[in-house]
């Protein structure tokens, strides 16, 4: 505190032992000073003819103090050019001094900020170098953090292999190195010539590439990375598989060669039951052959890129005969009013499971020779039966059934005008019918007559040549694919009306 004060004569006080009014000329104390309130007057230096006149309390500043999160590294803060290496530390300012701040950090740590509680830091708490007005007693805290280690070896020891840490090549191991957070370290692993690369193993870390031989990694943690190697085994090919395949199967055998040690491409030689067959050439590891021969195959000759490898192994291709489907039906014909049928398989080979389809929606069923009867109406039917051996081996055989009344007519109920040959116009076939009343118009889904006519003999299926084609009966013009309704009438020569869409 200051005191001012000026020199003047001594009222007399309201009360002797308190300060009323005080008056004093210009003049300044110093707190050493020895002067003393009396209920008389002032006493300074022994002279009591001096009073206050009035007293002004300035503030002189505030404290500020100084620390580090972690007190004990070797880190120092340079506070206006004065180096602080004990913390805490506590410096007294004037009000609205600029004050300016680093930091030489520990080389085992890093910075993070610096942090307070009312001052404001430029150009920001996360500037290494910074500066504050000191605006109250305060507390200055250099935020740090220990920076990660990692520690790099290879397994197993004593190889050649190196790393490339960052581009720069390290080849004693163990070997560990300290980074800042979030630094990405790049990796790259020149693998001994008689080892191979396995992959990384770590604990905390990811890599970004996966197990890829070149990678990287953001330092976050302490860890230990490993390089896995393995040491090659000897230049061999290895030829293997037992697999056997039905006599009228579209799939084939595989046979599989396996490389050890090589470097592509690979050349080869094998052969099936002692015969060698051309010579191979190829960089697929392992490589398969497809194959419908049956026999016992074995490696004849391998190389690599290098040198002259060994071989072993064996592989067996068995071919299983097939067996023959085959059923028979007393009649391919049925009358609608009697529409049953006895079905009797003649398949060759050893069947053990059969699986009849009806042709009718209706369930399949299972057994040696059924019997079967229709409950739909007219039309043609196909039958598939597919039988299976002892060995696997499956085969099909396809009949088809008519059911037919006194009189039949069979309708198609698709058929595709693209002129390649196959189904191309709408035709129908018939049996029993007068062809005087017939009548047959074709309509498109909004009731518009495309095509009509009353000649039967206009719709008889010939070789692909006879029918309607598709096209607009007035315009000649073609129709869009599409659903369409027909109607037909006829009479059946027992002179029966038929009339049907």
């Amino acid at each position: 505190f200051v005191w001012k004060m000026s020199m003047t004569t001594m009222p007399p006080f309201t009360n002797n032992n308190t300060f009323e009014t005080i008056y004093a000329d210009s003049m300044v104390f110093n707190p050493a000073d020895t002067g003393i309130f009396t209920n008389s007057g002032l006493i300074v230096d022994g002279c009591d003819t001096t009073f206050v006149d009035s007293i002004v309390h300035q503030k002189l500043g505030a404290r500020v103090v100084f620390t580090i999160n972690d007190l004990s590294t070797s880190t120092t803060i340079t506070v206006d050019g004065t180096v602080l290496s004990v913390f805490p530390a506590s410096i007294d300012y004037y009000l609205d001094v600029n004050v300016t701040i680093s930091s030489a950090i520990d080389p085992l740590y890093g910075f993070i900020s610096w942090s307070s509680n009312n001052i404001i830091i430029s150009p920001n708490n996360m500037s290494q170098i910074a500066s504050f007005d000191v605006t109250s007693s305060d507390t200055i805290r250099l935020n740090i953090y220990k920076k990660p280690t990692i520690v790099y070896d290879v397994v197993p020891g004593g190889t050649t292999t190196t790393i490339d840490i960052n581009a720069i090549t390290t080849s004693i191991f163990p070997y560990s190195e300290t980074y800042f957070n979030d630094e990405i370290i790049t990796l790259s692993a020149n693998i001994d010539a008689d080892y191979y690369f396995v992959g990384w193993q770590y604990d905390s870390i990811t890599m970004l590439n996966g197990n890829s031989l070149v990678n990287s990694f953001v330092s976050e943690h302490n860890d230990v990375v490993k390089l896995i190697t393995e040491l090659k085994p000897p230049l061999q090919a290895f030829i293997s598989g037992n697999d056997s395949i039905c006599s009228n199967s579209i799939n084939q055998a595989e046979v599989k060669i396996s490389f050890s040690a090589g470097i592509e491409p690979y050349t080869f030689v094998y052969a099936i039951n002692g015969v060698n067959q051309p010579s191979s050439l190829t960089t697929i590891n392992p490589y398969i052959i497809y194959t419908s021969n049956p026999g016992i195959y074995t490696l004849t000759s391998f190389s690599d890129a290098n040198e002259i490898g060994y071989t072993s192994g064996s592989a067996i291709v068995t071919i299983k005969e097939a067996p023959e489907a085959l059923f028979i039906t007393l009649t391919d014909t049925l009358s609608f009013l009697y529409p049953s049928l006895q079905l009797n398989d003649i398949s060759d080979g050893n069947i053990v499971t059969w699986d009849w389809d009806f042709g009718d929606n209706t369930s399949n069923e299972f057994i040696h020779n059924p019997y079967h009867t229709y409950k739909d109406s007219i039309g043609i039917y196909q039958i598939s039966m597919i039988v299976t051996d002892d060995f696997g081996c499956v085969d099909t055989a396809i009949k088809q059934i008519w059911i037919a009344d006194e009189y039949w007519m069979y309708i198609p109920n698709a058929f595709t005008p693209d002129h390649d040959g196959v189904n191309d116009v709408f035709c129908l076939q018939h049996h029993g019918v007068r062809e005087e009343t017939f009548n047959f118009n074709i309509y498109d889904r909004f009731s518009n007559l495309v095509y009509a006519t009353d000649k039967i003999e206009k719709l008889e299926c010939f070789l692909n040549s006879n029918g309607w084609n598709g096209t607009h009966y007035k315009t000649g013009n073609d129709l869009p694919m599409g659903t369409y309704i027909y109607e037909v009438y006829f009479q059946d020569f027992e002179g029966w009306k038929h009339q049907e869409q």
